[in-house]
């Protein structure tokens, strides 16, 4: 897939430190890290994507496909600069 390093960035959530709002402040750390990748995509990027490229810009503290999916249903309703559409063909993207 020939992924490179989009970003210096520095992940500050962890289950650890932030407890039950765990996948509310990965939501808020989503929308900053998409800030700065978006637009090498056009504008859409799909969520298989967006989960290898956040998990390789956060190194050794990796997310779960889970955590990343609750963190987007949270960021869908939170953000007002991104959306999660979800096509019929079973194909997420933000």
């Amino acid at each position: 897939m020939g992924l490179t390093s989009t970003t210096n960035f520095n992940s500050e959530v962890s289950k650890d430190i932030a407890g039950k709002n765990f996948h509310s402040h990965l939501a808020m750390e989503l929308e900053k890290f998409l800030d700065t990748i978006i637009d090498k995509f056009g504008g859409v990027i799909g969520i298989v994507d967006l989960y290898c490229l956040y998990n390789r810009a956060r190194g050794t503290d990796l997310i779960s496909p889970d955590d990343l999916n609750i963190a987007c249903c949270n960021l869908d309703v939170t953000s007002q600069k991104f959306m999660v559409k979800r096509y019929k063909s079973g194909v997420h993207t933000i």
